[in-house]
């Protein structure tokens, strides 16, 4: 990382599928602050790692400008929080590792419900 960003921040007025810029500062260890469209919001927990905001609302907390003497430093947790997301979320390995873990999940849950729904249905009839 350089050092020059502070904040990432990501106006989208469309909804996008995905930004991956978003990813891309968040690796960085940048928080960021992003209008909450399209699936930006699936990657920012609000306050933890990054911040969202309205679209088009130019006045919302996140994005007021402050004067330089009160100017916050972005808490060192939170940069931590924003690249470690990326690692363990959006890369290849993180993915594929969430979707076994919801395939197993799914597989080990018993199918009662459904059979019990039919059985009903069958001694309703």
């Amino acid at each position: 990382m350089s050092g020059s960003g502070q904040v990432l921040v990501v106006p989208s007025m469309w909804d996008e599928p995905f930004s991956i810029v978003v990813l891309e500062g968040m690796g960085l260890g940048l928080p960021v602050v992003v209008s909450e469209t399209g699936g930006s919001p699936e990657a920012i927990r609000h306050g933890e790692n990054g911040f969202l905001f309205p679209r088009g609302d130019a006045r919302a907390p996140g994005l007021r400008p402050r004067p330089p003497r009160v100017q916050p430093r972005p808490l060192p947790g939170r940069r931590r929080r924003a690249r470690r997301d990326v690692l363990d979320r959006f890369t290849m390995t993180g993915m594929v590792d969430a979707l076994l873990a919801a395939v197993e999940q799914s597989t080990a849950e018993p199918a009662a419900p459904a059979v019990r729904q039919k059985s009903e249905l069958a001694l309703a009839v």
